[in-house]
């Protein structure tokens, strides 16, 4: 298939996990790690026979972490295909960002950068300014990181 040839949301989630070369239950637990939530085999499922409409930008963002497709082009099919970010590394079950920074500290960086911006595209660019800010520094104050969120400007 050629990318143009993904016209559903559910079409383009599968070929971002397949393309990461993870199950739908491997893909479940990384997302699931990343958000804190309980993202089942099952939702994987639903995203993919396109059963869910609204998906939370927390959820795109980490399905953009770990599988490297954008959440703007995972959304519409419009934008850049891929995302510059460090690779996500999975070990013993546990997520790890970058150069070690912890489950919690991308977590944190996700849920501030979502409260803070609109638009998938600003939410990952304040999310990624939020993230290398705690690997930095942190200690920051959720004030100081929302701060950074809001004004973290769009690569796009």
């Amino acid at each position: 298939m050629k990318t143009m040839e993904f016209t559903t949301f559910g079409q383009r989630v599968k070929h971002a996990r397949l393309a990461a070369k993870l199950s739908q239950l491997e893909f479940a637990n990384a997302v699931a790690n990343l958000t804190g939530s309980k993202t089942k085999k099952g939702l994987v499922s639903q995203w993919e026979n396109n059963k869910v409409s609204n998906v939370q930008n927390a959820t795109l963002l980490a399905i953009q972490a770990v599988t490297g497709f954008s959440a703007e082009w995972l959304v519409s099919g419009r934008g850049e295909l891929r995302v510059k970010l460090p690779k996500l590394l999975v070990a013993d079950k546990k997520a790890v960002y970058g150069h070690g920074v912890s489950r919690e500290v991308l977590r944190r960086g996700i849920i501030i950068a979502a409260t803070e911006q609109k638009t998938p595209d600003a939410i990952a660019d304040a999310a990624i300014e939020v993230i290398e800010s705690l690997a930095d520094e942190p200690g920051l104050s959720d004030g100081i990181l929302k701060r950074i969120a809001r004004l973290a400007k769009t690569t796009a």
